[in-house]
């Protein structure tokens, strides 16, 4: 029924669906059996979708929580987890936090599954993203930086000892528009 209700695209149903399994589950094999990870990871897929994030989130680390208790640390469906959790955060914007989760799920598919087998692959290409995570932010510090230092736009912190001028050159703020295409670039 679940699948044929996502299939029709019916979300409601698919996630009324995916609830009664998880509380069924949850009662009948208790609140730590891998079934229960198992709903909690079907459920927070769905909720993604359907851009409920913070549900999502607390579904996915009980279930990578349960999983990790009932197979260990190197089980592939522990892997799965991390890799759902990691992947999310990785949307939500925190590269940080999903780092060590996609790296420890890439080395335990590389060593359950081997290295070329397409979830190794995928979590390492969203480890690798969090280097672009990084970049982004970094590339809008520098932004900031060239905003306040070249365009007038405020103060720029000091970086050690103040740059000379050359004489008859006026100061980088009031040669903005000269360094505008940069400012563009880095905004891009």
């Amino acid at each position: 029924p679940i699948v044929l209700a996502k299939a029709r695209g019916d979300a409601a149903a698919a996630r009324a669906l995916y609830e009664r399994a998880l509380a069924i589950d949850a009662r009948a094999l208790g609140p730590s059996h891998a079934a229960v990870a198992r709903d909690c990871h079907n459920l927070a897929s769905l909720l993604k979708a359907e851009g409920e994030a913070p549900r999502a989130r607390a579904l996915l680390e009980r279930a990578v929580a349960i999983w990790t208790r009932c197979h260990g640390a190197d089980h592939v469906a522990t892997a799965h987890g991390q890799f759902g959790l990691g992947a999310l955060l990785l949307e939500e914007g925190d590269a940080k936090a999903a780092r060590p989760l996609l790296e420890r799920a890439r080395a335990t598919y590389r060593a359950q599954l081997g290295a070329a087998h397409a979830n190794a692959e995928n979590a390492a290409t969203c480890a690798a993203a969090t280097n672009f995570a990084r970049c982004d932010r970094a590339l809008a510090r520098a932004s900031q930086l060239l905003d306040g230092r070249l365009c007038g736009g405020g103060a720029a912190p000091r970086l050690g000892r103040r740059p000379r001028r050359r004489a008859g050159r006026p100061p980088l703020a009031r040669r903005g528009a000269e360094f505008a295409p940069l400012v563009a670039a880095l905004r891009r």
